[in-house]
């Protein structure tokens, strides 16, 4: 199993440490633009990457090379990864054209807090998680409680008529951290570029989840107007 791990921060530590220890044959890769965040790894049988994120995952699912192509891809850095990565993998042939986001929708999710433009962050929790959160199906762990809704299979329904609701899953693959499988990936760039709408793209584990408002034109019809 090949685990890439965008972020050599809190998260990205937090996720080589889990993951060497609950999976101690996979192989990780960890990318960081940085190159001092990588230094404490070295030596330790990890794969270590200086690169942009977005710039190194396009590289890697254009190649489809088997010995490089990830099983899981664990974002822990500071943007919203699929999302700049389709929207780089279907350029020139598409235009991307982030709109603002919806207040309809922005209202109905809990806790919302705004990125830049046309992307919101939510939250089912109004503090801060544990850290190794086991995350059960039933409750939340910090309060006891039941959980009010399943963030991921929640954002697939916000849509509507009106616009086209695309989400990655973020599974857990130990406690306080998770990610997908490549081909969601690849599975979610088909569908948006088969859209006939406005785009709502979300990456969400059960909890949290970030989503981007977006449209998209054909090059070609816009470069006739």
């Amino acid at each position: 199993m090949h685990i890439l791990i965008f972020g050599a921060g809190h998260f990205g530590k937090r996720a080589i440490r889990l993951f060497r220890k609950c999976f101690p044959e996979a192989v990780l890769t960890i990318v960081d633009a940085e190159s001092q965040r990588l230094r404490p790894f070295s030596g330790a049988l990890i794969r270590l990457v200086c690169s942009d994120a977005v710039d190194f995952l396009g590289a890697v699912l254009r190649q489809r090379n088997p010995v490089n192509f990830p099983d899981w891809i664990v974002p822990a850095v500071p943007i919203h990864l699929a999302c700049e990565w389709i929207k780089r993998d279907i350029a020139p042939e598409y235009h991307w054209v982030s709109i603002p986001f919806p207040e309809e929708i922005r209202s109905r999710l809990p806790n919302p807090f705004p990125g830049g433009i046309g992307t919101v962050y939510t939250s089912i929790a109004d503090f801060r998680c544990p850290d190794a959160c086991p995350a059960p199906a039933s409750h939340c762990t910090h309060t006891g409680l039941p959980r009010p809704l399943i963030m991921n299979q929640y954002l697939e329904t916000i849509g509507g008529d009106r616009y086209h609701s695309v989400v990655i899953q973020s599974i857990q693959l130990g406690p306080g951290a998770g990610g997908y499988p490549a081909k969601a990936l690849l599975d979610a760039r088909d569908r948006v570029v088969a859209s006939d709408r406005p785009v709502l793209l979300a990456t969400a584990c059960a909890c949290h989840g970030v989503v981007d408002a977006f449209r998209l034109t054909r090059a070609a019809q816009t470069d006739s107007l």
